[in-house]
C-alpha cells in the first residue's frame, strides 16, 4: 500500500498558479497510477464560470496497465461490486495519506488523514486475482537459466577471485549500482501482489528511486 503525507508529495505540478492543481502518483510506466485535479477550476477557467456557480468538484483517476487492469475489469465483470464501489475500494486498499508522526517510527502505525476517510467512506480490502504467467518473475527466471545470465554472473565472480578482470568492472559493484528497470519492477509488484507480500512493494519503489516513490 502507497503511504504518504503533506510532505512527502514529488508529483505536484501547476498547471496555472491558483487555477487548477494535478497530483500525480505513481509512474506511466507502472501498473498503477493516481491522478487528483481540481475539475471546477479547469472548468471555470474554459468557460469563464465563477466557482460558485460550478461548486465543489475535484475529480479522482485510476490509471491502470497490464495485469492489475485485467484483475481489476475481471472483479469488475463478476458483478460482485458496482464500479463506483470497486474503485473506492482498490484506492482504499492500495493508497493511504498519513499524519506524519515524530514519536512513532514505524510509519504502518500513523494515522489515517481525516479527508482521506472521509473520502473513502465505507470501504472493504480488495484482493484482485492476478494472473501474470505472460510476463512474471517466472518467466526472467527461466531467461536466467537458459539464456546463460546465471553462467555469465559466475563467470565475473570467477574472473575477480583469479584477478583476471582485465578492464572489466567487478559484478558486485555494478550491482550496487543498478536499480530495477520499469519491466522488471512491474514484474516485482505483480509477484508481490499475488503471494500477499504488499508489504514489501514500497522498498521495491523505494530501490527504483521513481515519481510516486512510496514511503
Amino acid at each position: 500500500m502507497r503511504s504518504l503525507c503533506g510532505n512527502m508529495f514529488k508529483s505536484i505540478y501547476l498547471f496555472d498558479e491558483d487555477v487548477a492543481k494535478t497530483l500525480y502518483i505513481g509512474d506511466r510506466k507502472s501498473n498503477i497510477m493516481y491522478r487528483f485535479y481540481e475539475k471546477n477550476k479547469e472548468q471555470a477557467k474554459k468557460s469563464g464560470q465563477l466557482l460558485e456557480e460550478i461548486g465543489n468538484w475535484n475529480r479522482t483517476e485510476i490509471e491502470l496497465h497490464d495485469e492489475v487492469a485485467q484483475g481489476f475489469i475481471l472483479r469488475l465483470a463478476g458483478g460482485q461490486e458496482g464500479l463506483a464501489q470497486l474503485a473506492f475500494d482498490f484506492l482504499g486498499s492500495n493508497l493511504k495519506f498519513i499524519i506524519p508522526n515524530e514519536n512513532q517510527k514505524n510509519k504502518s502505525r500513523w494515522k489515517t488523514c481525516r479527508f482521506w476517510k472521509r473520502f473513502l467512506g465505507d470501504v472493504k480490502e480488495l484482493k484482485l486475482h492476478i494472473d501474470y504467467h505472460v510476463t512474471s518473475l517466472y518467466d526472467t527466471q527461466v531467461w536466467l537459466k537458459s539464456g546463460g545470465g546465471l553462467s555469465a554472473f559466475r563467470l565475473f565472480r570467477f574472473l575477480k577471485k583469479h584477478e583476471a578482470l582485465g578492464k572489466l568492472e567487478d559484478i558486485e559493484k555494478l550491482m550496487e549500482n543498478s536499480t530495477y528497470n520499469g519491466e522488471l519492477r512491474t514484474k516485482a509488484v505483480a509477484h508481490l501482489m499475488q503471494i500477499n507480500r504488499e508489504d514489501l512493494i514500497p522498498l521495491i519503489y523505494a530501490e527504483t528511486g521513481k515519481v510516486g516513490q512510496l514511503a
